[in-house]
C-alpha cells in the first residue's frame, strides 16, 4: 500500500467533493490548499485526484514526467467528436509530429499582416458599440474569433465568420454542458439538442474540409497563403515528413479556432476590467498607446513601445488566468514528492492558486502591473507564472495569442475609455474551458475625442 498525501474525508463515493466542485471549483481547490497544503488527494467514485500547488512539484509533473501524463480521457471523449486528432487531444508520436508541423506553419505567417487583421476586426466591432453599454466579454470573444477565422482562411473567411462563430458556440456550450453532467446520451438521438449539435458539427467540419480541398487544388504563392494553406504544406524537419491531409489540416484548423476562442478574449476582458477599476493605470496605458501610434492604427512594430500595456496584460493573466487549471491523467505510474501516482489518477495544478500565492508574489490580490517590469520578472521563481501552461504541452500559439491580446487592448484604449456599467459590480467567476464571468461583464465604451489620452500627473 503506497503512502497517500493528506486530504479530506471522501464520504460516500466522494459525492460531497463533486457537489463542491460543481458549485465552485476555485473555492474548493483553494480550501484544499489552505487546510492540507501543497499536495492533496481525494477520491470521487473510482478516480483518485491529486492537487499540486508548489512550483517544484509542477516542474516534477509537467517537465520531468510530462511523457507519463495524458489529457483527460473524458475530455477527449466529449470534444474529439468535432475536434478530431488535433493538438489539443492527440498524444504520443503523432502529437509530436503534428506539433512541429503546426509550429512551422505558424512561423511562416506574416506577423504584421496578422496584426493588421486583429486591429481591423477590433476597430470595426468596437465602433458598433461606441458610446453604449456592452457585454464586453461577448464582444471580445467575437472579435478574437473573427480575427482568427481571417488568419486561418484569409479573405475567404469573411463570408463564413458569423455562421462559424454560431456553430463554435453550440459546440463549446454543448461540450461543456455534457462534460459537466457526465451525459452519455449518444449524438444520434432524435432530440432537438442533438439535432442542433449534429448540424453545427457538420457545418464546422465540412466548411474547413471544403476550404482545405480548395487550397490543395490550386497553386498559391507563399505571400498569399493563409494558415490553413500553410498547414497543408507544413513540414516536420526533425521527423523528415511533410504536409497534412485535408482531414489533418481540418482538425488542426478546428483546434486552433476553438482553442483560441476564449483564452485571448478572456485575457483582454480581465485586463479591461482591472483598468476600469484603476482609472489612473488606464490613462497611463492609453497615453502610452497614443504616444506610440498617434492618429493611425496600432501595428505590430508598435508593441515593443508599449511596455506598461504589456505589463497590464501580464498582470491580468496572473490575477485571472484564462487557463485556470491544468488537468492531466496518469498514463504511467511515477512518484512526486514521495507519493506514487497510480495509473488513471487525475492530477490537477490550480494555476489560479499558484498565481496568487503570497510566497511568490507580494500583495498577490492587488493589481500591480509594475511587478512585470523586466528587472522584477528576473526575480520571479520558475513555474510560478504559467498562463500558457508549462512543459512540452504549453500553448503552441502563445506568441500569436499574446500579440493579439496586446493589439486588441491597445486598439480599445486608443479609441475608448472603459467604465463599469451602472449596477455592474465584481463579476461572479465561472469555470469551464477558461476562466470567465457567470453573467457577462457590462461596460460603457466612452469614445475618446482624439487618440490623445488625458495626461496623468503624479
Amino acid at each position: 500500500m503506497h503512502r497517500l498525501p493528506p486530504g479530506p474525508p471522501n464520504g460516500v463515493f466522494g459525492r460531497r467533493h463533486f457537489r463542491r466542485i460543481t458549485r465552485n471549483l476555485l473555492e474548493f481547490s483553494r480550501d484544499l490548499q489552505r487546510e492540507y497544503g501543497d499536495c492533496v488527494t481525494y477520491r470521487i467514485g473510482p478516480i483518485r485526484f491529486y492537487q499540486f500547488c508548489h512550483p517544484d512539484q509542477i516542474a516534477e509533473l509537467l517537465i520531468r514526467n510530462a511523457f507519463r501524463l495524458h489529457k483527460l480521457q473524458m475530455v477527449k471523449w466529449y470534444f474529439k467528436r468535432w475536434m478530431g486528432d488535433g493538438l489539443l487531444l492527440n498524444e504520443g508520436e503523432d502529437w509530436q509530429h503534428q506539433r512541429r508541423k503546426v509550429r512551422w506553419a505558424m512561423q511562416q505567417m506574416d506577423a504584421a499582416k496578422n496584426a493588421a487583421i486583429a486591429v481591423a476586426q477590433a476597430k470595426e466591432l468596437l465602433s458598433r458599440s461606441s458610446g453604449q453599454v456592452v457585454n464586453l466579454e461577448a464582444l471580445l470573444d467575437r472579435i478574437t474569433f473573427y480575427s482568427n477565422v481571417r488568419i486561418m482562411l484569409g479573405t475567404d473567411g469573411e463570408a463564413v465568420m458569423a455562421p462559424l462563430y454560431d456553430a463554435a458556440n453550440i459546440l463549446h456550450d454543448t461540450g461543456v454542458r455534457e462534460l459537466e453532467s457526465a451525459s452519455m446520451i449518444p449524438d444520434w438521438m432524435p432530440i432537438e439538442s442533438k439535432r442542433r449539435l449534429r448540424r453545427a458539427m457538420h457545418f464546422y467540419r465540412q466548411t474547413l474540409l471544403d476550404f482545405s480541398a480548395q487550397r490543395r487544388a490550386r497553386t498559391i504563392a507563399d505571400e498569399d497563403r493563409d494558415l490553413l494553406a500553410w498547414f497543408i504544406v507544413s513540414r516536420d524537419v526533425q521527423g523528415k515528413s511533410q504536409g497534412m491531409s485535408d482531414v489533418q489540416a481540418c482538425d488542426e484548423a478546428l483546434t486552433s479556432l476553438m482553442g483560441g476562442k476564449g483564452t485571448v478574449s478572456a485575457s483582454i476582458m480581465w485586463a479591461a476590467y482591472l483598468l476600469a477599476l484603476h482609472p489612473n493605470d488606464q490613462e497611463r496605458a492609453a497615453e502610452e498607446v497614443c504616444q506610440a501610434v498617434g492618429e493611425r492604427d496600432v501595428m505590430l512594430a508598435d508593441l515593443e513601445r508599449l511596455p506598461f500595456t504589456q505589463q497590464v496584460i501580464l498582470e491580468a493573466m496572473r490575477m485571472y488566468p484564462a487557463g485556470y487549471m491544468l488537468a492531466r491523467e496518469v498514463a504511467e505510474p511515477f512518484e512526486v514528492n514521495g507519493y506514487r501516482l497510480p495509473r488513471r489518477a487525475q492530477v490537477h495544478v490550480p494555476v489560479h492558486l499558484v498565481h496568487r500565492d503570497p510566497r511568490w508574489y507580494d500583495r498577490p490580490d492587488e493589481f500591480l502591473p509594475e511587478r512585470f517590469r523586466p528587472e522584477n520578472k528576473l526575480k520571479q521563481r520558475p513555474y510560478t507564472f504559467i498562463p500558457f501552461g508549462v512543459g512540452r504541452r504549453n500553448c503552441v500559439g502563445k506568441r500569436l495569442g499574446f500579440q493579439q491580446c496586446l493589439l486588441i487592448l491597445a486598439t480599445l484604449l486608443a479609441g475608448y475609455r472603459v467604465r463599469l456599467a451602472p449596477g455592474q459590480g465584481e463579476p461572479a467567476l465561472a469555470t469551464d474551458i477558461v476562466l470567465h464571468t457567470r453573467d457577462g461583464l457590462h461596460m460603457m465604451l466612452e469614445p475618446r475625442t482624439s487618440n490623445i489620452a488625458t495626461p496623468i500627473h503624479s
